[in-house]
């Protein structure tokens, strides 16, 4: 149903645009979005690449001072949400449309959690996608900060016990995971208090 909704907000969107600007043209392209608004539509860029030319970025957009932006930056959030996270969900959904992200205790060399396939840590802050995540019956989501909270409720979830034994003593999670980890790898002891800021 978002997909759908999503490509026909983005009809509308882009109706609107053109209506706007007086002319046809692909609003994925840069260079001809540079050459409508500034060229044909006459505006004034106030902001520009490092290269000098005038850009087509979000915040350029939201300086145009012109009716114009509230659809072009609507359309390109809508773009966003339709090609980087709901069709590729749909792409990686069961049969019964469910998500099985891998998510990975030791994933980051930091000593961070990781999630992939999809990667539901960087979800967009847009409530129909949101609305889109449930769990399956009798389950619970959790949506947490990056900081030792998610942790902390993760050590409390999985029970695991080097983990729960560092929240007991007080230790820095990040520093006790980067610990373990670089332990592990090379097969010596590493303290938490010589992890270095890279590890």
């Amino acid at each position: 149903q978002l997909r759908e909704s999503l490509t026909q907000e983005q009809l509308q969107l882009q109706k609107q645009v053109f209506a706007l600007s007086g002319c046809s043209f692909s609003l994925a392209s840069d260079d001809q979005l540079a050459d409508v608004l500034y060229r044909k539509m006459n505006l004034t860029c106030k902001v520009f690449t490092e290269k000098g030319a005038p850009s087509t970025a979000d915040e350029a957009l939201a300086e145009l001072g012109h009716l114009i932006s509230v659809p072009l930056r609507t359309y390109r959030t809508s773009a966003k949400l339709l090609t980087g996270f709901v069709i590729p969900w749909l792409e990686l959904a069961d049969g019964e449309g469910r998500l099985h992200a891998d998510f990975n205790q030791i994933g980051t060399v930091s000593g961070r959690f990781s999630c992939k396939a999809p990667n539901l840590q960087q979800v967009m802050k847009d409530r129909r996608l949101w609305r889109a995540i449930r769990p399956s019956p009798g389950c619970h989501s959790l949506a947490s900060d990056l900081n030792q909270v998610e942790m902390v409720g993760c050590a409390w979830y999985t029970r695991d016990p080097v983990m729960l034994s560092s929240i007991r003593e007080g230790k820095d999670l990040h520093k006790n995971t980067a610990a373990n980890v670089f332990s592990f790898i090379r097969g010596q002891e590493l303290k938490a208090e010589d992890v270095t800021p890279d590890q």
